[in-house]
């Protein structure tokens, strides 16, 4: 017989993925149970129950062939409640087994036909039943059920029946109901065709997840109706979908599959692949052949007849499949020679069948594999064996069970010899739940009813056998077009994915429909939008869905699901489609993409993950959609979401009239207080105040007063009791201050005066005295003047606001405390700013005398500049001399000319006014930085771009001060600020430039002559590289990335490459990544030094090098990164970071 090999490894794309995670997997067989448990379950029929589970999982599901095929080493999953750390930032990441068994302690795993569920269950069994009998501490066991099991049984009689029949052991059900730890794997709920037993087994399993205990369950099935999967739904059960091929793993699949047909020859292989990826094209069977098992089956059918065009459809692809098996491997000759000469040792009646089987052996194989194919869809419990003795019983006129005493083993085998049919435990069952629907479509396609194939089309667990059915039939296109008047556009798709032939029309039309469903976020969208994924793979699907994303005027969440279906297929469209959508969605839908993007191996703008708590929806009048409601939904079950993003999703929920998740957070215990006062506020503004009056009476100075807060900006009646009783409980803390003075803001100033005079702590009596004052009563001044042993601070911020308000009496008491007690330089200097805007001629002196010997230029510029507010012209004429003074730093001239041009009260508002101080610094005589950033002061107060042009023009200037000037004025053009030009001392012309915007005021700034000028300087060899650099942004995308491509690879220095590389980041993030891998890798630079480049601009790394250098830099604080820098110079980066390896 031939071993079913290693098929699972391909056709089941799951399972391959669990050979390799046998060490992740021991988390979940990680915590230790009794020593009496172990030492029975060695003994006894447990530790042969987890010697068979071993022994089963190398035994693959399918016996199509036996040659050695690769084996496909990843899972990848698509969660349907996303999951990860925000760290996380992979795309098609690489699911260990571990990760879906414990990122939650229940969970669901869904796949279309062939996708891996049935194999990654036997495997994931065998690899823990390993672990069990290896590990003497880890007593955890796993068993598979089928769904069908648990009709009219208990959880632990399901278990014993399975194993019972899946391994001839015999196991008493009380054994699984002790303290031990099960996984039970449940498999093909999809089965159960009676929609009341499917639905009783459905909250059977519910009650059993719900339940208190160590049993843990993961179930698979087919895709479900949306309200069968939410009976499946809750805090504990994580869901998840099986990812088919995307087009780089179909390529991927037929590179590595055909490269092991053909081991010696590689090239052969691949010219054997490109026809195989070219007739899949060809025949538009992309979305049948995204599914792992199907591709395999395409792959083989290919290899038949290297020559021939591949099926169109998932019908014809098995036809032909059957065919091969039935003819192409001698397989049913092997069961003739083998059989034949034991029928003619029975007699008579063994030569007669032998005489009707033998002529017509593929026939009858055939038919008796039609008649097993129908009774297995009507019942999936019926025993095979016993219908094919039937069948042949009632077509042979002779029993096989009387002809020869082994009767049944001479069934059992000429099933098993057909290739389709595998034994399973004391049962032969079809290797695939698809073949049995395949043959009974067979048997039925051309007497089925209208009605009775539009029910089955209708419901997801019946619609593969409904596809087959119609790809039998001559009416495909009546059927197509009746689901969709009957609007079942769903199914409709579902035809189209199978690859049944319809008119270009119809298949429009139904392109049409999913897509109006996903718009309009129908109750068929999310189901839509799968199928459009899966139809993706054609070039004109993709090309729509991506229209449809770029669709402003739609709702911004099925553009936000389908631009991530986009990125699925194709990264880099996805990846701009999805900073398109961004840039146009709230909190909520930003924060979501920003993981989505990280999946894909995007980089992220950090932007997109801005404070959440306070967004609603991103456009109020429309109502959530059903694509809305799930994303927000799964949103909530994201690990990899903060507090703050849950809880947004969660408000917008709400908003849409779902309170459950909101309360389901005020309620959870290990929620962070703050947070459950936001969900708490969330749900006050539902109409349900009462979680938020109760938080109120926290013991949590913190808490209260958030709540309290929360209270008084909803008006509610329980506000000022609630701001009244943090005063008085906590009013030794800020917040008391904090509460006092939003109940003022409602008309109740008895807690601010309370603070004045009982409030622990001066600064407190400090904040409320001046809330008072500045609302009127200025007495609360005099109050907390009034006490004694008062702080000098303290006492002089009083008198200060006395002053302040008018009253000049305070003046000779804030003079004395100013000559009394040594405050600290800059609170003295600020008060002594005071009084001398207010007169005090003595505070006025002291000033000047700090302005003849400042201590710092810094404070004496402030000091001048404030003097000049005040109307004082001795200021003006200070700040000139100091601007023109080439004998103060340059940061205090330029801070002094910014002054002088600021405009000022009365006559200095002159415009223009001191514009020969800028002129002045502008002129040759200053020093290069020093000219740039007093043009810079002409273009912010003046709009004059034309000083800083003159200089970007200059060729005899500094070329990193013309490269400053160039930059300021692209940077500009492109519809950023003009920076202040006294906050900085030299721009630095590495950092990125600004993306382009539509600011139309700033670029009015740069005349087009000057941009045009500045644009070809990008361009010109001859001028400095790092002018070229500050200037490229200018050029279109296309020009800009050539150039600073060029400068990245063949600039003098490091710095000047890492400063291209910098401005490319802004134009093409990918190409800069590339870019800065070329400039690590270059060995012609010191190790210690490349290590320092990575370790110091992480942002250009890959997305997995960046997390893994992370983790290798993780101290607190950068004084610790010279010493971890030293450590990794032992080797070089290309040794240690994975894309490094990958390239090396």
């Amino acid at each position: 017989m031939v071993d079913v090999g290693s098929f699972l490894d391909v056709g089941d794309k799951v399972a391959s993925i669990v050979g390799g995670t046998a060490g992740v997997l021991a988390v979940l067989v990680a915590l230790r149970a009794g020593a009496k448990w172990r030492r029975g379950s060695r003994k006894g029929p447990i530790a042969t129950l987890l010697g068979a589970q071993r022994a089963d999982a190398a035994r693959h599901r399918y016996r199509f062939f036996g040659e050695h095929v690769p084996a496909l080493n990843e899972l990848y999953v698509q969660p349907r409640a996303q999951f990860g750390h925000p760290g996380d930032v992979q795309r098609t990441r690489t699911i260990q087994a571990a990760q879906i068994l414990t990122m939650h302690r229940h969970a669901v795993l869904l796949g279309g036909a062939g996708a891996g569920k049935s194999t990654f269950l036997a495997t994931v069994a065998g690899q823990i039943a390993g672990q069990a009998l290896s590990r003497r501490s880890h007593p955890t066991a796993a068993i598979i059920i089928q769904a069908t099991d648990l009709l009219r049984r208990s959880l632990p009689e399901a278990l014993s029946h399975a194993v019972r029949r899946d391994f001839s052991i015999e196991i008493n059900p009380e054994t699984f109901e002790k303290a031990a730890r099960w996984r039970i794997l449940v498999d093909g709920l999809d089965e159960i065709v009676d929609a009341q037993e499917r639905s009783e087994v459905l909250w059977q399993l519910r009650n059993l997840m719900m339940a208190p205990g160590s049993h843990r369950f993961l179930i698979s099935c087919r895709p479900l109706t949306e309200p069968e999967l939410a009976t499946l739904r809750g805090p504990d059960i994580g869901t998840y979908d099986l990812r088919p091929f995307d087009r780089r793993q179909l390529d991927e699949f037929a590179r590595r599959w055909f490269a092991a047909r053909h081991p010696g020859d590689r090239r052969h292989a691949d010219e054997i692949a490109g026809r195989f990826l070219a007739r899949v094209a060809g025949a538009r069977l992309g979305p049948v052949a995204r599914v792992p098992l199907l591709a395999t089956i395409a792959a083989l059918v290919h290899e038949s007849d290297d020559s021939g065009t591949l099926p169109t459809s998932r019908s014809k692809l098995y036809d032909r499949f059957v065919d091969h098996l039935l003819d192409g491997r001698q397989s049913l000759e092997r069961f003739r020679d083998a059989v034949d000469p034991d029928l003619l040792k029975r007699g008579i009646g063994g030569r007669k069948f032998a005489e009707w089987l033998w002529p017509d052996l593929r026939n009858h194989a055939t038919e008796l594999l039609n008649v097993c194919g129908a009774a297995w869809v009507a019942d999936p419990e019926v025993r095979l064996i016993r219908v094919a003795s039937d069948w042949l019983r009632e077509h042979g006129r002779l029993d096989p069970m009387a002809v020869t005493p082994d009767g049944e083993r001479l069934v059992r085998q000429l099933l098993l010899a057909t290739g389709v049919c595998v034994l399973r435990g004391e049962r032969v069952e079809f290797a695939h739940q698809s073949f049995g629907e395949y043959f009974a479509a067979r048997v039925g396609a051309a007497d089925i009813e209208l009605g009775a194939w539009m029910e089955l089309a209708r419901n997801p667990t019946t619609r593969s056998l409904a596809t087959f059915v119609a790809a039998r039939r001559l009416d495909a296109d009546a059927l197509a077009t009746g689901l969709l008047e009957a609007g079942a556009t769903a199914a409709a798709g579902d035809l189209l994915v199978d690859g049944i032939s319809v008119p270009a029309e119809t298949r429009t039309r139904i392109l049409n429909e999913l897509l109006t469903h996903v718009i309009g976020e129908t109750e068929q969208a999310p189901e839509a939008l799968r199928l459009l994924a899966e139809l993706s793979l054609d070039g004109e699907v993709l090309n729509r869905l991506a229209e449809t994303a770029r669709e402003p005027s739609l709702s911004i969440w099925p553009r936000a699901l389908i631009a991530d279906q986009v990125a699925s297929l194709d990264s880099e469209l996805g990846d701009t489609l999805l900073r398109q959508v961004a840039e146009q969605g709230d909190g909520v839908v930003r924060s979501w993409i920003a993981d989505a993007l990280m999946e894909h191996g995007g980089r992220v703008d950090v932007l997109m993950r801005t404070p959440l708590d306070d967004e609603g929806p991103s456009d109020e009048s429309r109502p959530l959609g059903v694509l809305a409601r799930q994303a927000l939904a799964r949103r909530l079950t994201d690990v990899r979401a903060t507090e703050s993003e849950r809880l947004a999703a969660a408000r917008q929920l709400a908003l849409g009239g779902d309170l459950a998740p909101l309360q389901a957070m005020v309620e959870a215990v290990d929620i962070d207080p703050v947070d459950r006062v936001r969900a708490a506020s969330a749900l006050a503004d539902a109409g349900q105040p009462e979680p938020l009056r109760s938080a109120s009476g926290s013991d949590s100075p913190s808490v209260a007063y958030a709540a309290a807060v929360a209270l008084f900006e909803r008006r509610d009646v329980t506000a000022e009791r609630a701001l009244h009783d943090v005063v008085h409980r906590f009013a030794s803390y800020p917040v008391a201050f904090g509460a006092a003075s939003r109940a003022a803001d409602l008309g109740d100033r008895i807690p601010l005066r309370w603070l004045v005079r009982n409030a622990g702590q001066p600064q407190i009596q400090l904040a409320a005295a001046r809330r008072l004052a500045a609302l009127g009563e200025t007495a609360a001044l005099g109050w907390l003047l009034d006490e004694e042993n008062l702080e000098p601070a303290v006492e002089a911020v009083a008198l200060a606001e006395q002053l302040s308000a008018g009253d000049r009496a305070a003046l000779p008491r804030l003079s004395a405390v100013m000559s009394r007690w040594g405050l600290a330089s800059r609170r003295q200097i600020d008060v002594r700013m005071l009084l001398a805007v207010s007169g005090d001629e003595a505070a006025r002196a002291a000033l000047y005398r700090i302005l003849r010997r400042p201590s710092d230029s810094y404070s004496a510029v402030q000091i001048a500049t404030s003097l000049a507010r005040s109307g004082d012209p001795r200021a003006f004429a200070w700040l000139r001399s100091v601007a023109y003074d080439p004998g103060w730093p340059d940061v205090a001239r330029v801070r002094a000319a910014a002054a002088l041009t600021t405009p000022m009260p009365g006559q200095y508002r002159t415009p223009g006014a001191h514009r020969d101080v800028v002129d002045y610094l502008v002129g040759t005589a200053s020093k290069p930085n020093l000219r740039v950033r007093a043009a810079t002061i002409a273009l912010r107060q003046w709009g004059d771009s034309r000083p800083l042009f003159a200089l970007a023009s200059d060729q005899t200037l500094l070329p990193d001060a013309r490269a400053d000037a160039v930059q300021i004025l692209a940077d500009l053009a492109l519809g950023s600020d003009v920076p202040e030009a006294h906050e900085f001392y030299l721009i630095d012309a590495a950092r990125p430039a600004h993306r382009r915007t539509d600011r139309e005021t700033d670029k009015e700034h740069v005349p087009p002559a000057q941009r045009r000028y500045l644009a070809s300087l990008a361009e010109d060899d001859p001028t400095p590289d790092i002018v070229r650099i500050a200037a490229a942004p200018l050029l279109p995308d296309a020009d800009s990335q050539r150039v600073l491509t060029a400068i990245a690879d063949t600039a003098r220095t490091a710095e000047r490459k890492l400063a291209a590389i910098r401005r490319l980041d802004a134009v093409n993030s990918a190409a800069a990544t590339e870019a800065f891998r070329r400039l690590v890798l270059d060995r012609r630079l010191l190790r210690p030094y490349r290590w320092w480049l990575i370790a110091t601009n992480t942002d250009l790394l890959p997305v997995d090098d960046a997390d893994f250098l992370e983790v290798l830099l993780d101290s607190p604080g950068d004084r610790w990164l010279v010493f971890r820098i030293a450590r990794l110079s032992v080797s070089a980066p290309e040794r240690v970071l994975p894309s490094l390896r990958r390239d090396t």
